[in-house]
């Protein structure tokens, strides 16, 4: 199939509160499992790696932050391509 017959088979979905609320919701739920999945990962990493690895927690807090937005941003893209 070309792209404009993917397209146009794709269901569109109307806009509505309830949606709406959904889809805070969820980029809420996705920041914070991204944010603390990555916090964990360098956490588990920096404990078993002492000698080799050491990170501090302001720089874990650091790239967990920049993790989450990067989740953050990838959602918002799915959930604005799901309207248009």
């Amino acid at each position: 199939m070309k792209k404009k017959e993917k397209k146009e088979n794709r269901q569109r979905e109307t806009i509505t509160a309830i949606g709406m609320v959904k889809d805070i919701l969820s980029l809420v739920f996705f920041l914070l499992l991204g944010f603390c999945w990555m916090l964990l990962m360098l956490l588990i990493i920096s404990f078993v790696a002492q000698s080799a690895v050491h990170f501090k927690i302001e720089i874990m807090l650091m790239a967990s932050a920049g993790f989450a937005v990067c989740v953050g941003i990838f959602h918002i893209y799915k959930t604005i391509r799901k309207y248009i």
